[in-house]
Formats: C-alpha cells, structure tokens, sequence
C-alpha cells in the first residue's frame, strides 16, 4: 500500500478515541522496547518483524492521542491480544505495508475493533463456506462480481468485531458465532451474536461494524458503547 492510500485512512471514531496510521516510510525513530522485543521469535522473517514494528509503532501514537502522555510498551496474552494500559481499550491491525491502531478511555467503550484486509488477494471459494453462514453467503454471491469484495467485507468485518468483544467475552468469538447483515445505504453491517461475549453482550445481542474500501483494501471499525452490565 502506498503512503498515499495509507493516508486516505481516516478515524472513523468520536475524538476521544486515538487513532493512527503507520507505514514503514512513516515510521520515524520509533524503536520496540525490550518487552516487546521479546514477543517476536528470533527467527521472524522481515515481513513480520516489520509488521510487528509498525504495529506498536501506531499503538503508540494512538495512545498518546488518547491522552497516554508516556505511552508504555504493549505486551500480548495467552491468546496473543495486546494488552492495553489500565482504563483503556484497544486494537491493532496490519496488512501489506500499513499498520492502525485505535485506543480509548474504558469509561467511553467496552471495546474496540479495527481490521485492514487486501480484497485483491487470491482467495479459494472453500473459504467462503468456512467463515461464513448461510446468509451471508447470499450477501456474496448476490453479485458475483463483486463476491471476492463482498466476502472480504465480511471477513474483516468480523474480525474487527471480535478484536472489539474480546475484553468483554476473554476469547475470540468464532466466525460462525456471529451473523452479519449488509447495509447498502449506512455502508456498514448490523451485527447479531450467536454466543454470549459477556454478560453484557448476552447471546443475541446486535451491533454495528463499519466497513469503508480504500485503494486495494478494506478497512472495518467497530466502537462498543460503554454499558452497565
């Protein structure tokens, strides 16, 4: 992805949510701290070690955006999710050269969710049938020329909305645990849990997950209302 393109990646979020975005060209003199240094396997391979890099890079910025004045490292936890500050939410996303980050105070949402997927990517239709429900596959093939699209709005989209339930429920929700509805007019999906993600989140519970198409990519963002249980 281009910085270009990478720039047309705007907050889609109130403003007291941080928000960056970082390519390797953009990335200035940030360094991994040893912490998070110890995240990476000695043997990751440059992509990933870069991704990695501009992945804490932007949870960096994000944080001091969301009034972090000395953001600390972001370490992960026994299901690899970052682990954020106390009093705050968040999530990180990475794909071909352009890392996001987006962070908020826990007293404005019980979770964030961000995701960055390249819809141009080969794709096999035995995908489709694994993350998806029946319909959703509808949705897809409605238009079969834009299947390889729609498919990868609905992937993503679930993939922020996890990262955004995932403090609430303390696991990750299955693909198939959630049903998604695509809005033409709103340009996002509404949202309906097949599991519990908490007893805020019980099961049936909706919610609504942005979906914008920049350059080659799709770009899904998801904010939970904070909410008494």
């Amino acid at each position: 992805m281009s910085d270009r393109a990478a720039l047309m990646i705007t907050t889609p979020f109130p403003d007291y949510v941080g928000f960056s975005v970082v390519t390797m060209d953009t990335l200035g003199r940030y360094a991994l701290s040893p912490e998070e240094e110890r995240i990476l396997s000695p043997r990751a391979v440059r992509k990933r070690r870069d991704e990695f890099l501009m992945g804490r890079a932007a949870s960096f910025h994000a944080m001091m955006r969301a009034g972090i004045e000395s953001p600390p490292p972001v370490p992960k936890g026994p299901s690899n999710e970052p682990i954020w500050p106390e009093g705050y939410v968040g999530a990180i996303t990475h794909s071909s050269g352009v890392a996001v980050s987006a962070v908020c105070p826990a007293d404005r949402s019980d979770g964030i969710g961000v995701d960055i997927e390249n819809f141009k990517r080969n794709l096999s239709p035995n995908v489709y049938r694994l993350t998806c429900l029946k319909e959703e596959l509808e949705q897809i093939h409605a238009d079969e020329s834009q299947s390889r699209l729609m498919f990868m709005r609905i992937f993503s989209a679930k993939e922020a909305g996890f990262k955004a339930f995932f403090p609430l429920a303390q696991e990750y929700i299955d693909y198939k645990e959630a049903a998604l509805s695509w809005d033409t007019d709103r340009e996002c999906f509404h949202g309906k849990l097949l599991k519990a993600a908490g007893p805020k989140y019980p099961k049936g519970a909706y919610f609504r997950v942005g979906s914008r198409v920049v350059d080659r990519f799709v770009f899904s963002f998801v904010l939970l209302p904070s909410k008494s249980p």
